[in-house]
């Protein structure tokens, strides 16, 4: 792991509480992911709407909406962070 990965590597359940269930993240991802109990909160605050998640990357967001609303839709320009975002759902 990339010396400047190991900061995030720490707060790894920080960003996804089920970290070792099998969670995936590239390296971008490290530091982009929006930390789960952020993401939660924002999702709580669109609870029950349609929600389109333009920049899903890894799926932090993207998993917390699916939670708290019945419409959510997930984009990415990059194959590798909808992979990501698919398998972490």
């Amino acid at each position: 792991m990339p010396n400047h990965i190991r900061k995030y590597w720490k707060k790894r359940y920080s960003l996804f509480y089920k970290f070792s269930e099998g969670i995936q993240l590239d390296e971008e991802s490290w530091y982009s992911v929006t930390p789960e109990r952020c993401a939660r909160h924002i999702a709580n605050r669109v609870k029950g709407k349609k929600v389109l998640d333009a920049f899903s990357g890894a799926g932090g967001n993207l998993i917390q909406f699916a939670i708290y609303s019945p419409f959510v839709i997930g984009v990415d320009i990059d194959q590798e962070k909808i992979d990501l975002a698919s398998n972490n759902a």
